[in-house]
């Protein structure tokens, strides 16, 4: 699915893909959040291949899977990167969804990239929607 809102620096709405969307002024801020299960490192490589000579900064939750491959991602292409994790053992079962609030209010991401996942993605992309950040599903 494409981006569900109007990026708040250039504009950018619905109807236009990654690669037609801003860098968001000297760095774009992309996010990327999906499921722990998730292993298609061609897939993101694929997906994340408009951002490679762009100045890029990575934010992720510290989860395996998408979380993960956003963050090697990050290392390989030189991106700078933050790594937001949950905490489970103070917070309980409200530590996922309190963690993507600080991503999005910390992080302040210009862009989510939504990779497949479970409950924990679906609460990332309502937020963001709420936020009115960008969110591009990405089919697997």
């Amino acid at each position: 699915m494409k981006g569900y809102a109007v990026c708040a620096v250039c504009g950018a709405g619905e109807s236009q893909l990654i690669d037609e969307m801003c860098s968001a002024g000297p760095q774009q801020r992309i996010q990327i959040c999906g499921g722990r299960d998730y292993n298609n490192w061609d897939r993101v490589q694929e997906v994340m291949a408009p951002f490679r000579d762009r100045d890029v900064f990575i934010i992720q939750g510290g989860a395996r899977g998408a979380d993960f491959l956003g963050k090697v991602w990050a290392v390989l292409y030189a991106a700078g990167h933050r790594e937001f994790r949950a905490a489970w053992k103070t917070q309980g079962r409200s530590a996922g969804a309190r963690r993507n609030t600080e991503m999005l209010v910390v992080g302040k991401p210009t862009l989510v990239i939504a990779f497949p996942g479970g409950p924990g993605t679906a609460d990332m992309i309502y937020q963001s929607i709420g936020k009115k950040v960008p969110v591009r599903e990405i089919s697997p």
